[in-house]
């Protein structure tokens, strides 16, 4: 009966009546969702006791609920429903000469689709459809109202699915002899009840509804097919249940009197609206050859956005918002009644999908001899952005024979996605290709320098400038990881045709300069380049054979290396070198065709050390291998280049190199912050907290829960990290001012506050019983008043005390009972907990102990966890604003009072009991009063927090490790970090953080490059920022002049130090025929070429040594 009424309460204020005419009745259907949610809350709790045994069958537990809340749902959803419909009826009548256009769609005006590109069949299933909407409509569906029919919808799927995970629970009590009983399928139809019954006359009155079309009779119903249940072996019980015994709730029933206009909306909708927006599209494209574009809205927190569109056009935005909006009534339309609207959704939306496909196509076309290739990469996006919809589309819709509705419309822009991928990368090689052609700059034979010998050519510039445009382009539209592949395969294309051509080239001498700052300025722009290729530090400093194209990107730098060798470097030198490599070939009997191997054993990537001397050094493969500060700098610079944050970069960025950046990070902003680090444990007052407190806290708090949720991959992170900064500030002083009780208000560091921030689920989960008897403790009002309150005079004719005075002394002890009786409450429910303890808490514990006993410091039970843990616990209820919020309810002057006593008791009893001198009457107390108790409670934490199993040993991952097994490790800790409610939000303030700071940290770490730095990158301060950056925009004018955040400096390019003595005695990959053939391209080798007295003799032995013949050169 209490059900009942609450029930009814809840359908009272959340669906009220409505007789006032000024109530909207779509406005009442936004409360369906919060009163479903409701339902299913009222409905775990009698779930919980009737399967307690109140009944003998699970099915008869599911009837009660069935017939308790499902079916006056099901009456309420139906009155809602009529009342919708009559609503709509209405607004015919009272606007039938008023346009249709402020409506979805009216019967009687039809469009015209697209038909240029349906085959025979589809438009044979347009025209059908087109002769189904011709119906004249019983009522016109505004938008509006449509969205309450879904707000209804989706309600009815949420209890639905609720029911559904219950009954897949109480299923795994099945007894495993009940055989295949379980799996066939269910025949009997479940009781129609409250569907099909006419609505209340309360109800009436209530929704004002006059219909009585929802009464049916119960036999010209279908029951739609449920799907086949996992029937895994579980535990044995003493009643076994069937599968076919659940009750079955036809809510699709509600839907009846409105499911054939529903049909016909679903085909306006797609044939009219959906429609429109492609018509519109196709002819702004015919005229102007342009299109208009939707910037997506997208979080960086959502998830998949490694697979989202940045930018999508308009017509396809359109479309897919209109088809989700119809989505959950295909959905439901998978059986029962509102079968036809599944069918019209699906044979609609195949064709539109189709007409859309050959629109691409044709505009594909079209580019780049009509239109900026720019939109082609909008096509992709789109195609993409369909491509993913269409498979939700089909995971949501498809049946359970594994029919997908939109399988062929999703293959087909399968393959137009990777037809316009092809294409996209055609065409800026094509681009790439004039770009890269300057008749002064490619005049090689000429006998007169270029500009001087003072700078490199022109189409060198011109290329990477157009490299960065296109990948400024690529970031901003097309989803991210498939944005990198895209620019990869573009950067592998006009990498091998710049080194086709300059393994080719034959300069003359004086154009031998000219060419090695080409190839030098190249090898310095693909460095940039591959930052934002390479999503992991292998694939940039040693690529395996099976990772394309990186692996091949390298091996074309390194073969641009062999030509800057062979071709530039002094004769003399290579002659020397020739000879040694001749002299090992022969000692080693090598065939000529082998290659040239030095017992300096080289790899592809080696190009890397030669291009930036001072930042990597020869055969440096990994971050093992790398300084700290050049490994973080690379590290980092990788991980802000990504087109997206990936996580797993930032979890390596965080641990590698004994956990370097969030030091720094945190020493860097306490250097830079005020009186703003510390505060009081007790100040409650008002003052308000400064900005850079603030954000100091903030940076604090993000880092250590990072740290502090990836126990289970580096349990002792949170502690490596803070051991240094208190070290480096000297605040291990703060121990002894908790522990001494003459500091009775100590200021504790930010990095002390974070602990105990951090600290506070476990704390909170302490408290809460503790609470809870607290505040129902019985007040003394209630006890007998005593005789000396009430009489005025004593027999022996003295005066008695004050009344007013004897009640308060007697709630003071009545008070004091109540904080000394929630002290030990709270010291047996820390007993309790201790367990429950994170692992990365009790290793942190043990790596600041250890510190604070090598500084001599005492500390109390010999345990500094208790310590922190009391400290926690004191500021928790000093504060009451987390408690206040945990108990729902606002704590009066006296409840703080007591909270307050409580808390100094807390503290007393778990700091002072191990101290000769107790600053408060109440530890003194306790401790005479309950000795054993207080003893025994706070020895086992002691012993628990001091044990070796409490924490875990530390877990290094060494920087060499295979790379596959690294990336995994680091994505398995970012998966946990999900786990936890601000895991994500933390994780993304460390990343946006490191990119504001990638510029400083550059600096921080003295990081010599072989170019100066641009003036706008030289930022020597740290910042304090978590707000995400938008998208770098594309100067060209900036751009053409500068290699990433460099400048780039003809003057230093052409004073580049080859190192040719180290670089010619070195394995540059060549073979013999390689090497004779790059030979032929130098000046020197050249028939009639003019040589010096001190080249001659070089030049011949170099004939010679390797069976050069003059008569051979063409």
């Amino acid at each position: 009966m209490l059900r009942v009424q609450q029930l009814e309460g809840y359908f009272n204020s959340l669906l009220p009546q409505s007789s006032d005419e000024k109530l909207d009745v779509a406005a009442i259907t936004k409360n369906c969702g919060i009163l479903a949610a409701l339902i299913n809350g009222m409905i775990d709790e009698d779930f919980a006791i009737l399967s307690t045994g109140m009944f003998k069958k699970v099915s008869s537990t599911f009837k009660a609920i069935h017939d308790l809340y499902l079916d006056k749902y099901a009456d309420e959803m139906s009155a809602l429903i009529e009342e919708i419909y009559d609503d709509l009826k209405d607004i015919m009548h009272r606007n039938s000469a008023q346009s249709s256009s402020e409506f979805l769609y009216d019967g009687n005006h039809k469009k015209p689709l697209l038909k240029g590109y349906a085959s025979p069949a589809e438009q044979g299933l347009l025209n059908s459809g087109a002769r189904r909407s011709s119906r004249k409509a019983s009522i016109v569906i505004s938008k509006h109202y449509l969205q309450s029919l879904q707000d209804i919808l989706l309600s009815v799927f949420h209890i639905e699915e609720h029911m559904d995970s219950l009954y897949k629970m109480a299923c795994t009590g099945i007894s495993s002899t009940s055989g295949n009983s379980s799996n066939r399928r269910r025949g009997s139809k479940g009781s129609l009840r409250g569907v099909l019954k006419t609505v209340s006359p309360d109800l009436l009155g209530r929704k004002g509804s006059n219909s009585s079309e929802s009464s049916t009779s119960e036999s010209s119903l279908v029951a739609s097919p449920r799907p086949l249940l996992d029937s895994r072996p579980a535990p044995k019980i003493v009643e076994k249940s069937k599968l076919e015994e659940k009750p079955v709730w036809e809510w699709k029933l509600v839907f009846k009197l409105i499911s054939p206009d529903l049909v016909q909306c679903v085909e306006q909708v797609v044939w009219s609206n959906a429609s429109s927006s492609l018509e519109k599209e196709q002819k702004d494209w015919e005229i102007a050859y342009s299109m208009e574009v939707v910037q997506l809205p997208h979080d960086v927190l959502a998830g998949c956005i490694d697979h989202y569109p940045r930018v999508v056009s308009k017509c396809v935005y359109e479309v897919i918002e209109d088809l989700y909006m119809l989505l959950p009534f295909a959905k439901a339309g998978n059986g029962g009644i509102l079968h036809p609207v599944k069918s019209a959704f699906v044979h609609s939306a195949n064709q539109l999908f189709s007409n859309i496909h050959g629109h691409y196509l044709a505009i594909s076309q079209d580019i780049p001899k009509k239109a900026a290739a720019k939109f082609l990469l909008v096509t992709l996006s789109s195609c993409v952005y369909v491509r993913d919809h269409l498979n939700i589309f089909n995971e949501v819709l498809g049946e359970e024979e594994g029919k997908k509705p939109f399988a062929t419309r999703h293959e087909q822009f399968v393959e137009v996605v990777d037809i316009l991928l092809e294409k996209i990368s055609h065409v800026h090689t094509i681009l790439l290709s004039n770009i890269l052609y300057d008749a002064e700059s490619y005049h090689w034979a000429e006998e007169k320098e270029f500009y001087e010998n003072e700078r490199c050519s022109f189409p060198i510039q011109m290329w990477h400038q157009h490299l960065t445009g296109v990948r400024t382009d690529i970031w901003s539209i097309c989803p991210p990881n498939l944005a990198q592949s895209l620019f990869t395969n573009i950067l592998y294309e006009s990498l091998a045709m710049l080194t086709r051509r300059y393994t080719r080239i034959k300069p003359s001498f004086r154009r031998v300069i000219q060419f090695r700052m080409d190839i030098i300025t190249i090898l310095l722009c693909m460095f940039d380049q591959m930052m934002y290729v390479c999503d992991s530090s292998v694939k940039l400093l040693e690529p395996g054979y099976n990772q394309q194209p990186h692996y091949s990107i390298h091996n074309l730098c390194s073969i641009l290396l062999s030509v800057l060798a062979v071709v530039t470097s002094p004769v003399d030198l290579l002659y020397k070198a020739c000879r040694k490599i001749h002299q090992i070939q022969k000692h080693n009997s090598f065939s000529r065709s082998v290659l040239l191997i030095d017992d300096n054993h080289s790899y592809n990537s080696h190009w890397l050390s030669w291009i930036h001397p001072k930042l990597l050094h020869q055969g440096q493969k990994n971050y093992g291998d790398l300084q700290t500060t050049v490994a973080l700098y690379i590290h980092t610079k990788l991980l802000v280049c990504q087109p997206y944050p990936v996580w797993s970069l930032v979890i390596q960025a965080l641990v590698m190199k004994n956990f370097t950046l969030p030091i720094l990070f945190l020493t860097q902003s306490l250097a830079q912050a005020d009186v703003g680090c510390v505060l009081k444990v007790e100040d409650r007052s008002s003052t308000p907290v400064l900005e850079n407190e603030l954000a100091v806290k903030q940076l604090f708090k993000s880092i250590c829960t990072v740290l502090l949720n990836m126990s289970l991959y580096f349990p002792e992170a949170l502690g490596r990290v803070l051991l240094p900064v208190i070290d480096r500030f000297d605040q291990w002083n703060i121990f002894d001012q908790l522990g001494a009780c003459k500091y009775a208000n100590p200021t504790i560091p930010v990095w002390l506050d974070t602990i105990i921030f951090l600290l506070k689920p476990f704390i909170l989960r302490v408290l809460k019983p503790v609470l809870k008897k607290l505040l129902n403790h019985p007040s003394s009002s209630r006890e007998i008043e005593s005789v000396m309150s009430v009489i005025s005079d004593l027999p022996c004719g003295c005066v008695p005390q004050s009344i007013g005075a004897f009640r308060t002394k007697r709630r003071q002890g009545c008070a004091k009972d109540q904080v000394n009786n929630a002290v030990l409450e709270v010291l047996k429910q820390l007993s309790e907990h201790i367990y429950t303890l994170p692992t990365s808490f009790c290793t942190l514990f043990k790596i600041l102990q250890d510190a604070v006993k090598e500084k001599g410091a005492r500390i109390p039970h010999d345990c500094l966890g208790l310590q922190i843990i009391a400290l926690g616990l004191k500021m928790q209820l000093w504060s009451g604003t987390a408690v206040e919020i945990m108990s729902g309810t606002s704590f009066s002057p006296e409840t703080k009072k007591i909270l307050t006593l409580l808390a100094e008791g807390v503290y007393s009893i778990l700091i002072y009991s191990d101290m000769d001198l107790s600053p408060i009457e109440m530890n003194s107390l306790l401790q005479s009063q309950h000795n054993d108790f207080t003893n025994e409670n706070i020895n086992h934490i002691v012993t628990f927090l001091n044990s070796d199993s409490s924490y875990s040993t530390p877990r290094h991952m060494p920087e060499n490790t295979i790379s596959d097994f690294a990336e995994e490790y680091y994505q398995a800790a970012a998966n946990e970090l999900f786990g936890c409610p601000t895991g994500m939000n933390c994780l993304a303030d460390v990343y946006w953080l490191v990119v504001h700071n990638v510029d400083w940290l550059e600096n921080q770490l003295n990081i010599q490059t072989s170019l100066p730095r641009t003036n706008i990158s030289l930022s020597t301060n740290f910042t304090i920022n978590f707000s995400p950056v938008p998208p770098p925009s594309f100067n060209p004018l900036n751009s053409f002049d500068e290699i990433g955040n460099s400048k780039l400096d003809q003057e230093k390019i052409n004073k580049f130090d080859c190192d040719w003595g180290d670089l010619l005695f070195r394995d540059l990959g060549l073979s013999i025929y390689g090497v004779r053939t790059l030979l032929l391209n130098r000046h020197e080798l050249q028939e009639g070429a003019h040589l010096e007295e001190h080249e001659r003799k070089s030049v011949e032995e170099l004939r010679l040594l390797l069976d050069y013949d003059t008569s051979d050169h063409r």
